[in-house]
């Protein structure tokens, strides 16, 4: 090799470990500082949960914020209201409220009758008071806690800041029921719970009839699952019930409504008998 090739080869691997950046492994944790701050709904009923949510931003909005946690939101934006300087209206949480855009925002005000809506709290470090101002023009720094309420009652459940973004105990959700066929597919949402030590159950039973015997749920990613498969048509309850030695954030037990078949014409033609059902879990079960 001659005397000048042999130099370019040198100068070209120096510059190669010069301007060549270190390679970084697939999966590893981010250097951004990370945010949290705290979110309380309480449903009809009384049913609370609790959220820690993390964000990277110095600070979010309230609306923002209720967009980013695992509940299913409407809502109406200002434009849509005619309004400004307020931020979005929430229309709906999960069960609770009004189907915008099939019907108004604020479906249940109407009438001149009680008034049910979606209120919004601002904890101050003492206490809840009502927010003056729109969730859009809320800002949420690190610590900071907002609630939500369905209904004219309030305010929603004190809850400390250390008890939310504790990561050994179990934020409860907001279950979920789906039907499909004879079978009903029940998911059970949750947060935290980080050493593994929680668990949910479930039960069902017809409406007005008796609960069958609780069985242990399939833990999954952030989720509980259970499916109950050959139920006559009819209406039905599930009580799902969260447990967990470090604590909860939230109420343990769930009670949903759901509907298999066309119960109607089922209960009023044919007689109806029950047979024991059958539980599949899906998942890993404890």
């Amino acid at each position: 090799m001659s005397h000048s090739r042999l130099l370019g080869l040198i100068v070209a691997l120096v510059l190669a470990t010069i301007v060549m950046p270190a390679p970084v492994a697939v999966g590893e944790p981010s250097q951004v500082s990370l945010h949290q701050a705290g979110l309380v709904v309480q449903f009809s009923g009384g049913n609370f949960l609790t959220r820690c949510i993390e964000f990277q931003e110095d600070e979010i909005s309230g609306t923002e914020m209720l967009s980013r946690s695992d509940l299913r939101v409407i809502l109406e934006s200002a434009e849509g209201m005619g309004a400004t300087g307020v931020g979005a209206a929430i229309c709906k949480i999960e069960g609770d409220g009004c189907d915008y855009p099939d019907e108004p925002c604020f479906c249940q005000c109407r009438g001149g009758g009680q008034c049910f809506y979606w209120a919004y709290y601002l904890w101050n470090g003492d206490g809840w008071r009502g927010s003056g101002t729109g969730s859009g023009n809320r800002k949420l720094g690190d610590g900071d806690i907002d609630g939500w309420l369905w209904g004219s009652t309030g305010p929603p459940p004190i809850v400390s800041w250390d008890d939310i973004h504790d990561q050994a105990r179990t934020s409860v959700g907001y279950p979920r029921v789906e039907a499909a066929g004879d079978s009903l597919t029940i998911t059970a949402p949750f947060q935290g719970d980080e050493n593994g030590n929680g668990t949910a159950s479930l039960r069902v039973r017809p409406m007005a009839g008796i609960w069958e015997e609780p069985t242990d749920m399939a833990r999954e990613t952030n989720s509980y699952i259970a499916q109950v498969s050959q139920l006559p048509d009819g209406r039905y309850e599930t009580e799902v019930t969260y447990n967990d030695p470090d604590g909860l954030n939230g109420t343990a037990s769930w009670i949903q409504e759901a509907v298999v078949g066309t119960p109607m014409i089922y209960m009023l033609f044919i007689p109806i008998h029950f047979a024991p059902f059958d539980l599949e879990l899906r998942g890993n079960a404890r």
